[in-house]
């Protein structure tokens, strides 16, 4: 019960890497949606992503598959990339639903990132 119908957010690490175990995470906590990263991005690069994103869960009324959307559009046409994100064209921010994923996954192509080699920082938030 304690995140059911919240956002999670995992700030600082590449836990989106493993899109499974964000879809079945969010299907045992009932959490609303998880936002993540798909790669291992710098303290400037989340700061920026952060600020745009915590703007949108406070100041719309947008669903979390259009906030990431929307940030994800935003970075891109600033041409803000993290260093270790800069030769990839995919989106490096990642959000799981139950209704789905974004940016939309294909399957083989991700590696899945091991959970015991991942510090999980997160904060939640109950949005209206």
């Amino acid at each position: 019960d304690g995140l059911e119908g919240k956002i999670t957010i995992f700030s600082s690490c590449e836990v989106g890497r493993d899109i499974e175990l964000l879809k079945k995470l969010v299907n045992k906590s009932k959490t609303r949606a998880i936002f993540a990263y798909n790669l291992e991005v710098e303290d400037w690069y989340i700061n920026i992503a952060g600020f745009l994103i915590y703007d949108r869960l406070f100041n719309t009324t947008w669903p979390p598959r259009k906030i990431a959307e929307k940030v994800a559009l935003t970075l891109k046409t600033a041409g803000i990339r993290p260093e270790s994100g800069k030769h990839s064209k995919k989106p490096v921010l990642v959000c799981v639903t139950k209704h789905g994923v974004f940016p939309p996954q294909k399957k083989g192509r991700l590696k899945i990132c091991p959970i015991s080699k991942i510090t999980l920082y997160f904060q939640l938030f109950q949005c209206p």
